[in-house]
């Protein structure tokens, strides 16, 4: 991965960085592929649906922790993630309460901060930050409880783990269609791409969606 065009230099933790001046860089970083910038110099296309939600995530992020008077890298501490947490939390509250529009679940809920908690991972690792605040358990401490299959709940895969398997299985699929798109290794390929974003991003269990229709041990 290569490093920002102009971000700090090693050892060096300047003051004043804005919240969201990393961010193109890390969603370059993140990004299966990058279209070219247009001749009106309109922002980049990146493709992949982690790069995707981070775009959707952060910025709503960004904004939300702005809007608190938080405007700098360098500001965060544990104590502004662990209110973004509550704010998370009172919102799959709403949900359980009353089925609020604006509520969430706790899977999702989840995925909102481990996409944070990633953004802030790639800050601490260029030295725009010294540590990443999102990874600290005062923070997580105010996050809803973990969705679990013990519990009956949704599974939930980490931030890692999603990132890895997706972009595993996306090259695989890639490097299968490029060499033969109407190859078996292309469609098994396309099928175990589609499996994972399934399990990874939408919770659903695995025996859920893998059980055999005409299997007799089959409940549902």
């Amino acid at each position: 991965m290569a490093p920002p065009a102009d971000g700090p230099q090693s050892g060096e933790i300047t003051g004043e960085t804005p919240l969201d001046d990393p961010l193109p860089d890390f969603l370059d970083a993140k990004a299966k592929t990058i279209g070219e910038t247009d001749s009106a110099g309109e922002e980049a296309q990146r493709s992949g649906n982690y790069v995707q939600a981070l775009e959707r995530v952060v910025p709503d992020w960004i904004e939300w922790m702005d809007s608190r008077g938080v405007t700098t890298l360098e500001a965060l501490d544990s104590r502004h993630l662990a209110r973004y947490a509550g704010h998370l939390a009172r919102r799959v509250n709403a949900r359980r309460a009353n089925g609020d529009a604006e509520g969430i679940t706790p899977a999702t809920a989840w995925n909102y901060y481990s996409l944070v908690s990633a953004y802030l991972h790639y800050c601490q690792q260029w030295e725009y930050i010294a540590e990443n605040p999102a990874d600290t358990d005062r923070a997580k401490d105010e996050m809803p409880d973990r969705p679990t299959t013990d519990s009956g709940q949704q599974q939930f895969w980490s931030q890692q783990q999603r990132e890895t398997i997706v972009s595993y299985v996306d090259e695989r699929a890639h490097d299968a269609i490029d060499a033969d798109p109407r190859s078996r290794e292309a469609l098994t390929a396309a099928r175990d791409r589609a499996l994972v974003y399934v399990l990874g991003f939408s919770g659903v269990r695995g025996a859920e969606v893998l059980a055999a229709s005409r299997d007799d041990r089959r409940t549902g």
